[in-house]
């Protein structure tokens, strides 16, 4: 009996006199405090799925890379935005990080309580990290608040529900984006695509969609493409839509647009078709001589057809509406353009 009281008073002791142990802070600036750099490490095999999934009361700044590695790496501070540093402490402690194995890849999981204490209120708890992975994993991200950067080689990318802003480069195989606010862009891409945003432009430099045509649409932003092959479907409103640098290969490309200049130069057409629709602004067409193709080309009442610097062999001459062939005919290019918006095509070298 009497060892039972003693081994239960030195329990209470150690207890009592126990403390949590503190964690490392520095203030970056005034109510904002960061951790020490912390890591996390765990084999993995090129090509695996890595899905990053995070609480949605934080937010921050997430690098995912690719190098020649054996596994994956996570290196990452605690950003605390709070009045105090004992503040500060206390909501570093609630944050938590882990990954956990699944059964093609990992899991990791940024965590904090739901609620969190600084919700609904000026303070923040977020997180900056660098993520480093093996190639051509397959990549999935639900983390609203966060914005990313993402450069590969990755097979697939998947990010359906930002905030935040998206920086992604080089996808192989299939990129499916979406998000409100922030911009968007996309380089060095292939594959099935599919992207939408709202009230943000979307940028995209190099992209192949030979096999499917690539989805891309937005509403309140702009649309930014430069050396695009394969066929799209594009459709944008309340902003503008420019292309340079086009090669239609295969199936049929459309761009509809509302309220929404829209300006295209074509170098190349093989064995596609191009349908534009748009209301109330003007579409500008820029085509390389050589291309062989068949217009129809259409406006509303109060609209024009412009066609400079390429030779035509006219079909059909109308008030509204042109039918012409140039080179020995071939893919259609059909525009329509309604509410008084006009239609200007230009040949160039």
């Amino acid at each position: 009996m009497k060892l039972r009281y003693i081994l239960l008073f030195c329990a209470l002791f150690i207890l009592a006199t126990s403390t949590v142990m503190p964690v490392d802070l520095y203030q970056l600036e005034k109510n904002r405090f960061v951790t020490k750099e912390e890591s996390l490490e765990l084999p993995l095999d090129p090509g695996s799925r890595v899905i990053i999934s995070s609480a949605v009361h934080l937010s921050g700044e997430l690098k995912v890379t690719t190098e020649k590695a054996e596994g994956i790496l996570f290196e990452y501070k605690k950003i605390l935005k709070v009045g105090s540093e004992s503040e500060a402490a206390d909501y570093a402690a609630l944050i938590d990080v882990d990954i956990m194995r699944t059964s093609d890849g990992v899991k990791l999981l940024l965590q904090a309580p739901n609620p969190a204490p600084w919700a609904g209120t000026d303070d923040a708890g977020m997180i900056e990290a660098e993520l480093h992975l093996p190639g051509d994993c397959d990549v999935e991200v639900y983390a609203d608040y966060f914005d990313v950067t993402m450069v590969g080689p990755f097979r697939s990318v998947e990010n359906r529900s930002a905030l935040g802003r998206q920086e992604i480069q080089n996808v192989t195989e299939r990129l499916a984006v979406s998000g409100s606010g922030r911009d968007i862009r996309l380089k060095d891409i292939r594959g099935n695509i599919s992207v939408g945003s709202n009230n943000a432009d979307i940028r995209i430099e190099n992209m192949i969609s030979e096999t499917k045509p690539a989805h891309i649409s937005n509403e309140n932003g702009d649309i930014i493409m430069e050396a695009v092959r394969g066929a799209f479907t594009i459709d944008g409103s309340y902003g503008k839509i420019r292309i340079d640098g086009a090669e239609l290969k295969g199936g049929i490309s459309r761009i509809t647009g509302s309220q929404c200049p829209i300006r295209l130069t074509i170098r190349d057409m093989t064995e596609s078709a191009l349908t534009i629709a748009d209301d109330y602004e003007d579409v500008e067409l820029y085509v390389n001589k050589a291309v062989s193709a068949v217009f129809s080309l259409q406006v509303e009442s109060g609209g024009e057809v412009h066609v400079t610097r390429i030779p035509v062999r006219p079909i059909t001459v109308a008030s509204n509406y042109l039918e012409f062939v140039t080179g020995k005919g071939g893919p259609a290019i059909d525009i329509d353009v309604g509410g008084g918006g006009n239609i200007r095509i230009k040949g160039i070298r």
